[in-house]
């Protein structure tokens, strides 16, 4: 069974998650491994924080295919911020895998099954997290709020929600090594429009396979660069980078085996493609947590999207939370 706490430090909480082994008994128990806190809860933070995405008409993006060496900057970007618009909902399951080295040296892996991820743009999340029979973590927003649920926590401690307002970066309350930017998923997943490609700072690079777009500091990502490398071949994200003021990549994300989105009422040819296995990696010590994505829908058939999943106060009653910490009042 997961089990997931929010560890405290000098000076401000740090919101982690445990690794897990597994005692005589068979069942499982936490044992703390820094490096493994860093690499998943950096990812979880990244889930937990989807940036508000400004919606345009929804039309039947066209089947990805191949564009050929020398296609212009304008068709590419085209393509790419049609396909990211046309993902205005998901419902997907999710297993998270995570990889790390010990303070001993010795490698390790840990992998949560069962989880789901739920978006619905403009501003809305909700991201499940834990095992076959029990919800252990629950993330999620909706368009001004950001928040992280404990729902299995150590023994004694109560079940505790972290919630605060978007677009206030608190350094008191940080995911990894980096702090809480509430707009980070969505263009680490290739799901956001470029819009500022003309903005001063902004380089683009070209190759006979790829174009590079590295996109100017924003404060959204805590003074961070955004670089994206896109396949010339069928204008898909293959690869995105979080970059520091010294242009050293912080953390890097893979993304690949592009599926198509099933959508209720438009012919399989128009489904909007999605990356079903993203890896994220902290070069620093190449901890690495990895997402696969299955049963990709827009969530219309069964209703699988509901108000109540991105509904603040009426999850904390649902999931019985009985400790409340406001972020933005944390000192």
């Amino acid at each position: 069974m997961l089990s997931f706490e929010p560890p405290r430090h000098q000076g401000g909480i740090r919101l982690s998650l445990l690794s897990l082994k597994r005692d005589q008994s068979g069942h499982m128990r936490a044992s703390r491994f820094a490096r493994a806190r860093n690499a998943l809860a950096w990812c979880l933070g990244g889930l937990l924080f989807l940036a508000t995405l400004t919606g345009c008409p929804v039309t039947q993006p066209p089947k990805p295919v191949a564009l050929g060496p020398g296609m212009p900057l304008e068709q590419l970007l085209d393509r790419h911020n049609q396909r990211a618009a046309a993902v205005d909902r998901l419902w997907s399951r999710v297993v998270v895998e995570m990889h790390w080295v010990d303070e001993q040296g010795k490698k390790r892996f840990e992998q949560g099954n069962d989880s789901k991820l739920i978006i619905r743009k403009p501003g809305e999340l909700a991201l499940a997290i834990g095992g076959f029979d029990e919800i252990v973590l629950w993330a999620g927003c909706d368009a001004t709020r950001y928040w992280l649920m404990y729902l299995r926590p150590p023994e004694g401690e109560p079940r505790t929600a972290y919630v605060g307002k978007r677009g206030r970066a608190n350094a008191k309350l940080r995911f990894g090594d980096l702090p809480v930017t509430p707009d980070l998923l969505l263009p680490l997943l290739g799901l956001e429009p470029i819009r500022n490609i003309d903005a001063d700072g902004t380089t683009i690079e070209h190759d006979k396979q790829q174009t590079i777009i590295t996109l100017p500091a924003e404060k959204r990502l805590a003074g961070h660069r955004l670089r994206y490398v896109f396949d010339r071949r069928n204008a898909q994200p293959s690869r995105t980078e979080l970059l520091n003021a010294d242009g050293v990549v912080v953390l890097h994300t893979r993304l690949w085996d592009w599926k198509p989105r099933q959508t209720q009422g438009i012919d399989r040819s128009g489904w909007p493609y999605v990356p079903t296995r993203i890896a994220f990696t902290v070069p620093a010590d190449q901890s690495r947590v990895k997402l696969s994505l299955t049963d990709l829908t827009d969530g219309v058939r069964y209703n699988k999207i509901k108000d109540v999943q991105f509904d603040f106060e009426r999850l904390v009653k649902i999931q019985k939370v009985t400790r409340l910490v406001r972020v933005d009042e944390m000192q």
